[in-house]
């Protein structure tokens, strides 16, 4: 490449770019092992993924939600499995894939906002916003399954409105499998399904004969890949008679949808819902401040005619989201709308066109200025203002520390938490890492001693919890404080 060649490319807005990848980049590895979180759920999934690859455990099955008895396919078991065989079985290694997943993520909001609207400074401001954004980067900073849907989210965004608008049915291999990767991520991302299916019917809709065959190739094509990606959780079903169909089928039997109350108070639910969502991830959690923006967009959506269709695609999105989501009628977290997380930034720079007219620099001012202003807002609740938790550093100390004054002899674990996390996770896997003399959560009765770590204080002697009735102490033989965790050890005199 020709030296002048590379001048031309280095112009003001691939400067900026670079350094707005930078600013995402460091913001989502900044002392990312202090900040991580590692608790139960992180835990679990590492001592999964490591028993893959040293004991050659695979499994057909993926981790469980949060409420039912629902698995998820394992899909991102696998994608753990890489980064921590590289990190040396550090679970910092898979963190930092899904910070980089954010970085790549932030590359396709930013590009995806330049093809939608052709306005480099909006995508660049947008992408700002999204970068720093407290809720973002609080899942872009540690290793959990929910946390890959916004990239893959962006992915279907981009590549299906590039078959809805200008017919490249090739980008079939890019939407369907992602999809399938999506779910597995999350239940929730089926919400995305509505607004995947009415873009692609009403993309095939309008192509001619010869367009509409190669839809059909593509489609089926993708949708073979798509069933190769899922295929493991499939065949687990199928082995077992269809085992989490039937689990979905009396988590909603057995719970009342949220418009029960009727459609007033369902759209009323899902408006409070879009609210919440705008307010946490733009406002830092000012409601008043998220209506306003929600005001405006709807502004925006109908007086910008000249990105009418762009704007109405995107909303579409963000409208199927929120009313899919709004069916379930327990509470709903951040994570859970973590393939909306895109979509909203790309809104919010969808608005801006209307207000930006010839580039007048008294309106980019003035937007960003707002940018700030939101900045503001979203960055006094970011983690750079708050004590690092050092989660991964305390249960590495705790569990090599058991594994060592066990002495050889057969042990295992149980913890009294308010996050009831009984099997003590992120502590095991570190102890199982050390010590091959730790027995499975499974067997709590062929132990030699049990280690109990107190979160909370608690009679462990009297305690319901079953891994503790199981082993059944009879005797604390000794009383630890290991990296501010308490931490009895018992035996049971009557083995």
């Amino acid at each position: 490449m020709r030296l002048s060649s590379i001048y031309k490319k280095l112009d003001a807005p691939f400067i900026l770019l670079v350094l707005l990848l930078a600013l995402g980049l460091w913001l989502r590895v900044y002392k990312i092992g202090s900040y991580m979180n590692f608790l139960g759920d992180e835990g679990r999934d590492a001592l999964i993924v490591k028993r893959m690859i040293v004991d050659h455990r695979f499994t057909l099955l993926g981790p469980s939600t949060s409420v039912g008895s629902m698995n998820l396919g394992p899909l991102y078991y696998y994608f753990m499995a890489i980064p921590l065989l590289l990190a040396g079985f550090n679970p910092l290694g898979p963190a930092v894939m899904v910070a980089l997943l954010g970085v790549l993520t932030l590359y396709l909001v930013y590009k995806t906002i330049d093809r939608f609207f052709g306005n480099t400074f909006l995508a660049l401001v947008a992408g700002l916003l999204f970068s720093a954004s407290p809720v973002v980067l609080q899942f872009s900073r540690s290793s959990w399954n929910p946390n890959i849907a916004p990239f893959f989210s962006i992915i279907i965004i981009y590549f299906l409105y590039k078959i809805v608008k200008y017919k490249k049915v090739k980008n079939l291999v890019f939407v369907i499998p992602s999809m399938f990767i999506l779910v597995q991520s999350h239940y929730m991302t089926i919400a995305m399904f509505p607004f995947i299916l009415f873009w692609l019917l009403f993309a095939f809709e309008k192509m001619g004969s010869k367009k509409r065959i190669a839809f059909i190739k593509y489609f089926f094509l993708s949708l073979g890949i798509g069933l190769f990606i899922i295929f493991p959780y499939l065949l687990f079903n199928v082995r077992h008679d269809l085992i989490s169909i039937r689990e979905i089928a009396i988590f909603l039997q057995n719970r009342q949808v949220a418009g029960s109350g009727g459609i007033m108070s369902y759209l009323n639910n899902s408006f409070h819902l879009l609210r919440f969502f705008y307010a946490n991830l733009l406002s830092g959690g000012n409601e008043r401040v998220a209506f306003l923006v929600l005001l405006i967009s709807l502004f925006g959506l109908i007086l910008n005619k000249k990105y009418r269709f762009e704007n109405c695609y995107i909303a579409s999105l963000l409208l199927s989201g929120i009313l899919v989501a709004r069916l379930y009628s327990g509470q709903i977290y951040d994570y859970y709308l973590g393939f909306l997380f895109p979509a909203l930034y790309i809104s919010l720079a969808g608005i801006f066109p209307f207000f930006v007219k010839n580039g007048k620099a008294v309106s980019k001012i003035a937007i960003l200025g707002a940018a700030v202003f939101l900045l503001y807002l979203g960055l006094r609740k970011s983690y750079l203002f708050s004590r690092p938790s050092n989660q991964l550093a305390k249960s590495k100390a705790v569990g090599d520390f058991i594994a060592e004054n066990a002495e050889g002899r057969l042990f295992n674990l149980a913890m009294i938490s308010p996050l009831k996390d009984y099997r003590a996770m992120p502590y095991r896997y570190f102890a199982e890492l050390k010590s091959g003399q730790i027995l499975d959560y499974t067997d709590y009765k062929d132990d030699t001693y049990l280690y109990v770590i107190l979160e909370e204080n608690a009679d462990v002697m009297s305690s319901p919890i079953y891994e503790i009735t199981q082993f059944h102490p009879t005797k604390k033989v000794a009383d630890f404080n290991v990296a501010d965790t308490k931490i009895e050890k018992y035996v049971n005199t009557e083995k």
